[in-house]
């Protein structure tokens, strides 16, 4: 059995992370994945890891194949493109792990990704949204198929969250600066009608 090489990102942009719950559109059991966007300087190292899990898994299967044609699959990183077709200077790795897993004596394990904060304190319920500053750990995972080639999945295990964006951050969070223009009334606590305000807390409390 081949050991697994262990991998922790520089600090990045996470782009449509499911990491508090999994994803379930194209797998019932669900996955956690998100894309962490990091630029070309700060990618090199990771990059490299990659193609070389790759190289040696291309190696290792030639010669089992003995003599067939063997490919390589795309690696799990992709150059970042804008509207135009141009790169942006950013690299996007596609990290992934499944929410349940069968081991080999058939039974099932459910699997979650370990979130900490920028102190290394674990964080429970968070709800990471995209846009927010993470760091990112795990496996390469090298594999084989005859029709998809060699290639490397990043299992992700766990992601420290540097900064957070979530669904109650503020404007600045996303980069907004105070601007001239239209400017939404705020309500005093006097300006709330009696049946207002039992409107909102009964909404809070589904919450």
């Amino acid at each position: 059995m081949n050991k697994m090489v262990k991998y922790t990102t520089p600090k990045g942009v996470a782009q449509y992370p499911y990491l508090d719950k999994p994803d379930t559109k194209f797998n019932p059991q669900g996955d956690y994945k998100l894309n962490l966007v990091l630029d070309k300087k700060n990618a090199k190292e990771l990059m490299s890891l990659v193609d070389n899990e790759i190289d040696k898994k291309f190696v290792a299967v030639s010669k089992e194949v003995k003599g067939k044609r063997v490919k390589k699959a795309d690696p799990p990183y992709l150059f970042e493109m804008d509207d135009d077709g141009n790169e942006t200077g950013n690299i996007v790795f596609k990290l992934k792990q499944k929410a349940e897993i069968t081991s080999k004596t058939g039974k099932t394990i459910n699997m979650k990704v370990r979130l900490f904060d920028a102190k290394g304190k674990p964080l429970n319920d968070v709800a990471v949204w995209g846009g927010s500053l993470v760091k990112c750990a795990g496996s390469l995972m090298p594999y084989y198929t005859p029709t998809l080639g060699v290639g490397v999945s990043m299992k992700l295990a766990a992601c420290q969250v540097i900064d957070l964006v979530t669904s109650d951050s503020s404007a600045d969070t996303f980069g907004f600066n105070e601007e001239d223009g239209y400017e939404a009334e705020q309500k005093s606590e006097e300006d709330i009608l009696p049946e207002e305000e039992g409107h909102i807390e009964e909404s809070e409390s589904d919450f």
